[in-house]
């Protein structure tokens, strides 16, 4: 969620075409799709059937829910991460930026010198 001003002016449209209104700070969705290594861009007809798709499920799951904390399982401050071998592990926010150092993803086609 993002601030009001932070909204591209294709998104601000969209929200208002849609009749909705947010108030306050981080209360404003962007759709936008965001991939590593790649410039955000406005969601397409697909992704927007997607997230619709998802949206109506997760609503039906939690109102159907009396005691979300008994279905949802919490990890504290750990994050459930699904290794490449397709491991489950708990890690830590720290652990995940450690990882993240030690193999970064990114490689650069060129050299940063020239």
């Amino acid at each position: 969620m993002n601030n009001q001003e932070d909204l591209d002016r294709e998104e601000y449209e969209l929200i208002k075409c849609l009749g909705r209104k947010y108030r306050g700070k981080y209360q404003w969705p962007p759709f936008v799709s965001m991939i590593p290594d790649q410039l955000p861009w406005m969601i397409n007809q697909e992704e927007s059937l997607l997230l619709k798709d998802i949206l109506l499920k997760l609503n039906t799951f939690l109102s159907d829910t009396e005691n979300l904390s008994e279905k949802v399982p919490s990890f504290g401050e750990n994050l459930l991460v699904i290794q490449e071998n397709g491991e489950l592990t708990l890690l830590s926010m720290d652990e995940l930026i450690e990882k993240a150092l030690q193999n970064p993803v990114l490689k650069l086609d060129i050299s940063e010198l020239e």
